[in-house]
């Protein structure tokens, strides 16, 4: 999943995924997240994660938000055709991931570090992650059926967790 941090020279986004296991790559970029770019991050990215976390095993899923960009026609044959299965998401859920968890916590990490500039943030943004507690990725991934729990009975509106 992907955050995206804005200065007054423009922004920068990080794409990072966690499992159980704790953090796995993670990449920075300028722009905006299309269809395209987010396939060769993945690429980039996603490929030694699951290395990282399952080996060559594929008992798992990944999980993604509704966002254009994770959507697109050309994503759901590059998961096919890696066999990747997805976790079915509900619409207008984004705060149901367990990673908007994690930017929070990076958000309130660098609260007080003075951003110098885009290459300076993606250094921060590099090191911050790299500080996530492997025992934070397993409590929030653990807190799933709970949360998809208060999901469903929520009719899939807001609730809070």
């Amino acid at each position: 999943m992907y955050h995206e941090y804005k200065l007054d020279c423009g922004s920068v986004g990080i794409w990072g995924c966690i499992s159980h296991k704790g953090t796995g790559c993670i990449s920075t970029y300028e722009g905006t997240m299309n269809q395209y770019n987010y396939k060769e991050t993945l690429e980039r990215c996603l490929k030694p994660s699951i290395s990282k976390f399952y080996g060559r095993s594929r008992n798992f899923f990944f999980q993604q938000d509704g966002a254009p960009c994770h959507t697109a026609n050309s994503m759901k044959d590059y998961f096919n055709n890696k066999h990747i299965r997805l976790l079915p998401w509900c619409a207008r859920s984004p705060d149901l991931s367990p990673i908007e968890n994690i930017w929070s916590w990076m958000d309130r990490k660098m609260l007080d570090i003075k951003i110098t500039s885009k290459d300076h943030l993606k250094q921060v943004l590099t090191s911050t992650w790299q500080s996530i507690p492997k025992e934070l990725c397993m409590k929030l991934v653990e807190s799933m059926p709970r949360r998809v729990k208060m999901c469903y009975k929520a009719n899939g509106g807001y609730f809070k967790y």
